[in-house]
């Protein structure tokens, strides 16, 4: 939570938070009426929720969607495997067992069968 946020800001967003948690959905209306807000005071609960969890997504429609925690799970370990990706993308060269140990480690099968190499040098972009 935002340190710079007002006291009443971060006490709204706690109990929006266990709002979704409760009813395992995320909704403006839901927000508002439960919390006796505006709805743009919802919607900026619901946007900081989706900005700072992985428990609530917002759809390409505006609407926002309840994942829950199992699927919170996943997305964390996939977003923190695709950061690994990345950089090892970003060096120029892709270990193929460095990708498979970070999939390991972010809890993801990783598969036996690798092309057999273990390293590709990628060319430079720009």
């Amino acid at each position: 939570m935002s340190s710079r946020a007002p006291l009443g800001m971060n006490r709204a967003y706690l109990k929006a938070v266990q709002l979704v948690h409760q009813y395992r959905a995320a909704s403006v209306p839901l927000v508002q009426r439960h919390l006796g807000i505006g709805a743009e005071h919802a919607e900026s609960l619901l946007a900081r929720m989706a900005t700072e969890t992985t428990v609530v997504r917002r759809m390409p429609n505006g609407l926002y969607l309840y994942v829950g925690e199992i699927v919170a799970d996943e997305l964390t370990a996939l977003y923190g495997f695709a950061e690994e990706v990345l950089a090892v993308i970003a060096s120029g060269e892709i270990d193929v067992d460095a990708l498979r140990a970070a999939a390991v480690k972010f809890g993801l099968s990783a598969p036996r069968d690798a092309p057999p190499y273990t390293c590709l040098t990628l060319p430079a972009i720009g």
